[in-house]
């Protein structure tokens, strides 16, 4: 592993945000659904967001096959990065819990699913979309690389 501050910063924020994941999907998991519209589409595009944020992150912090892509930032350039990537994890947490249990990794009704309207969901439309956005940026700027960042 590139043994840099900013790596291990990413992979830590990288736990918790999968540990989020985790949490809430447990919660879920055993709500009844009533429509499910995942199809291949949607589980392509999942595959493409895990191989952008695992595979090729981790490919770049435990092997040394993205090295050629390396590159280096201004030092004041990471430090934006672990703000934003705090900024991102607390959204993203905080959409999971206004979400509650009508939260769901692909498209899916389920019973008693209610519109949220209240948090987050009250000021920002997409609050865990935004917060991945912000992720993929804080990546960006802690991974110095083409590939991995």
């Amino acid at each position: 592993m590139r043994i840099q501050v900013w790596n291990l910063v990413f992979l830590i924020g990288m736990v918790v945000y999968v540990s989020i994941r985790g949490v809430f999907g447990g919660r879920t998991k055993r709500n009844e659904k009533v429509v499910s519209r995942a199809d291949t589409r949607d589980r392509a595009l999942i595959a493409v967001v895990f191989l952008g944020s695992i595979i090729l992150p981790a490919l770049y912090l435990f092997t040394p096959w993205l090295g050629f892509a390396g590159y280096r930032l201004p030092a004041f350039i990471p430090w934006c990065g672990a703000v934003v990537m705090v900024i991102a994890l607390w959204l993203f947490w905080r959409a999971h819990v206004d979400l509650g249990l009508n939260w769901s990794i692909t498209l899916e009704m389920r019973k008693d699913h209610e519109l949220i309207v209240h948090g987050l969901y009250r000021r920002i439309r997409h609050p865990m979309y935004a917060a991945i956005f912000l992720f993929a940026v804080a990546q960006a700027l802690l991974l110095q690389n083409w590939l991995a960042g």
